[in-house]
């Protein structure tokens, strides 16, 4: 990648951070020796990078991508000792990615395993390298799994689908992975960052608040409340910006916008 780029480390450097093109968040999991295993360290990193550029208004998208061309994440650091404290903070961390306020784009390539699908249906758009295989070896391990996974997994790709990923084990390509709804789109190994970027990019020309509404009502919908008052706040305050006005300006201008998220 060029354009600019502002790097920074996380969780021991097992997390690396840049900004590319400054609109841009570029996260990679950095433990290529484990096939970007997770760590616990990790993804407290993950949790400190949305921290720390969640007010940042010039960040208007995430890419989460693993370093190396064997693997996004295989799941959690198994070295580790497993506790409940550490999966209760796990799922906090994925229910913050899901919460937050600005667009994020899993980037796969190689093996997305146990965890790291979880990670990935933790982002709001998937694009994996036809390279990709994908597995929750759950069953296989003799492991439960925890409950919002299955729910995400559920509601991601509809029940029979689920059932035999679970039941099973198996390990699918990227194309099955494609046909049944868990990634959004299937390219080229070698034009995989290409296209997330060119996808990122389109992103950001697009108005943030927009965007931010749309992901509250989808939110909203897949947790089946009836409470929409944030959905609601979030339409108001769309309404209510500069990039409504530009919007329509520009439309009757025949010109490209130029939204600020304000």
């Amino acid at each position: 990648m060029e354009m600019n780029e502002q790097k920074s480390e996380y969780a021991s450097n097992k997390l690396l951070f840049k900004i590319i093109d400054e609109h841009i968040g570029y996260i990679t999991l950095n433990q290529p020796a484990k096939r970007n295993a997770m760590t616990i360290e990790m993804w407290k990193g993950l949790g400190q990078i949305f921290d720390d550029y969640e007010q940042n208004d010039s960040i208007r998208v995430f890419i989460i991508t693993g370093e190396g061309d064997k693997a996004f994440c295989s799941g959690a650091d198994l070295s580790e000792p497993h506790n409940r404290e550490n999966d209760h903070l796990i799922r906090q961390l994925r229910e913050k990615m899901g919460k937050f306020p600005k667009p994020i784009i899993a980037c796969i390539r190689g093996f997305c395993i146990g965890g790291g699908v979880a990670l990935a249906m933790s982002s709001d758009l998937r694009i994996a390298a036809d390279d990709s295989q994908f597995s929750i070896p759950a069953t296989n391990l003799g492991l439960p799994l925890n409950y919002d996974i299955i729910e995400n997994l559920f509601k991601l790709i509809g029940a029979s689908h689920t059932k035999m990923l679970l039941y099973t084990s198996e390990r699918i390509n990227a194309s099955e992975a494609e046909r049944i709804g868990l990634v959004n789109r299937v390219v080229p190994t070698d034009k995989l960052y290409e296209n997330v970027l060119k996808l990122a990019k389109t992103l950001v020309k697009n108005a943030p608040l927009s965007i931010y509404a749309a992901k509250c009502a989808i939110n909203q919908l897949h947790s089946g409340s009836s409470n929409n008052e944030q959905v609601l706040v979030a339409i108001e305050k769309c309404l209510n910006s500069e990039d409504y006005q530009e919007g329509r300006k520009a439309f009757i201008e025949k010109r490209s916008p130029n939204f600020q998220g304000r």
